[in-house]
């Protein structure tokens, strides 16, 4: 099931916090699939967050994404539109379940007056959901792209810089550190890229048969969060 001779302090910290009064109800593989999904799209939001602070405090940015996401944004004090209007200095398009034909339209207009740099949060094509997918932001993108031929840069995973900013922010070292995911081309690919250990979780994307000649191999696997929390609280 796993290497036992890798990451047995990240193992230990998992083993930690699983004692720290947490409660596992039960719950379907989708259901925890999609409770990884919140989690996973705060640090998209932060890392975005990070990123347009440092190089566009002051510039105007066109966003494609969720009522909420963009709400995050406007927060943090960033200056966004939705609009296709001038003056517009960046472009950032996002996971979005609120998609309309209409913020397909302004994007593509920005993208194709403009010759304004073009991100997008993560490259997931599919978002896991109770009846099986929809797509994620690597696919809007893609659509994006094959309308406009304008590729974003992806500003989160596989990049190692989401790990290291999770370092940074926690304290905790690579040797503590477990990146857990249900994706090998950007979640497990962010982990090796950082050089951590990595979980790899069955309940999306990724499949057992996977495995065999995936280049983005996984040090553990299991088939869902409570099997995974299992082996961390029997962990030596």
């Amino acid at each position: 099931m796993c290497n036992e001779k890798r990451g047995q302090k990240s193992i230990n910290r998992c083993r930690e916090l699983a004692y720290k009064n947490l409660s596992y109800p039960k719950s379907t593989p989708k259901t925890e699939a999609n409770q990884w999904k919140k989690k996973t799209l705060q640090h998209k939001k932060h890392k975005t967050h990070k990123k347009h602070k440092a190089q566009y405090a002051d510039k105007k940015i066109f966003v494609l994404g969720t009522a909420s996401f963009v709400a995050e944004l406007r927060k943090n004090g960033l200056n966004i539109t939705e609009t296709a209007e001038d003056g517009i200095d960046c472009v950032v398009a996002a996971y979005d379940s609120e998609l309309t034909y209409e913020k397909l339209k302004q994007i593509s207009k920005v993208l194709l007056t403009t010759d304004a740099p073009f991100y997008g949060t993560n490259p997931d094509l599919r978002c896991p959901i109770d009846f099986g997918f929809i797509p994620d932001c690597g696919a809007i993108c893609n659509m994006i792209t094959a309308t406009t031929d304008r590729a974003p840069v992806y500003l989160g995973k596989p990049s190692r810089k989401v790990v290291e900013l999770c370092l940074t922010l926690s304290g905790f070292s690579p040797e503590e550190t477990l990146v857990v995911g249900d994706r090998l081309y950007t979640d497990i690919a962010c982990g090796i890229n950082a050089g951590v250990d990595t979980c790899v979780l069955f309940t999306g994307e990724a499949k057992p048969e996977d495995m065999e000649n995936t280049a983005y191999p996984a040090s553990y696997r299991f088939q869902n969060v409570k099997e995974l929390l299992v082996h961390c609280t029997e962990a030596l």
